[in-house]
């Protein structure tokens, strides 16, 4: 059977950003889950032996991934340190909700991108009063948060493709087991009508709202 790949004079050069990129649109189509250097190199229409003159392995794929998504990131570069931290956040789980599954296997990593920034946040937030280690788990915190509040995000998602059930058919049978026996938990009962993707989305801003409130309430006031 003859090859129905591109013939060689044709192909594109195959270089580490290539690969990164061809990465994160199999995470952006089928979820981190379905990234292999056999699916990379079936995107890129070559052979998975071209991969690793760049890179290692699944492990490097991943370094390369994770550097590319975050060096394609735009972090705030306007606004008080509250309103970059709230922005920033935001930012991180649009970045993962864009390529799903991504979140967890970058939890450990420390991209460059990020190293660099955090220079100019950490500054930011010691013009504010903070000391470098206030100043660093501030950053943490709600970094942290808004990276598992994505984790989260998709492992939702991914019940609700795998129940068979539409979105909206999910979130209103999370609904009813929560408030299943308002008798019983009347308070529960009546926080299931919060379980629905726009009072989550509020949530999500507003928890790192309180990370940010807490930071200002410990490291600033009374300074």
């Amino acid at each position: 059977m003859p090859s129905r790949r591109t013939p060689p004079e044709n192909r594109q050069t195959i270089t580490s950003e290539r690969i990164a990129r061809a990465a994160l649109a199999v995470v952006e189509e089928s979820g981190y889950s379905a990234v292999s250097m056999r699916s990379v190199a079936q995107r890129l229409d070559t052979g998975q032996a071209s991969l690793y003159a760049h890179v290692r392995g699944k492990a490097d794929l991943d370094r390369v991934m994770i550097e590319q998504a975050w060096a394609d990131f735009e972090f705030s570069t306007q606004g008080s340190w509250r309103e970059r931290l709230v922005s920033d956040a935001a930012g991180i789980r649009r970045l993962y909700a864009r390529y799903p599954g991504l979140a967890l296997a970058s939890f450990a990593s420390l991209p460059q991108r990020y190293a660099e920034e955090l220079e100019e946040r950490l500054e930011l937030l010691l013009d504010a009063g903070l000391t470098v280690r206030q100043a660093q788990a501030a950053d943490l915190a709600t970094g942290l948060l808004a990276t598992v509040r994505a984790i989260e995000d998709a492992v939702i998602n991914e019940r609700i493709a795998e129940s068979g059930m539409s979105a909206e058919q999910w979130w209103q049978h999370a609904r009813e087991s929560l408030g299943a026996d308002p008798e019983a938990h009347p308070l529960s009962a009546q926080s299931s009508a919060y379980l629905n993707p726009e009072d989550r989305e509020w949530m999500s801003t507003e928890l790192i709202e309180l990370v940010i409130d807490g930071v200002e309430a410990r490291y600033l006031r009374g300074n």
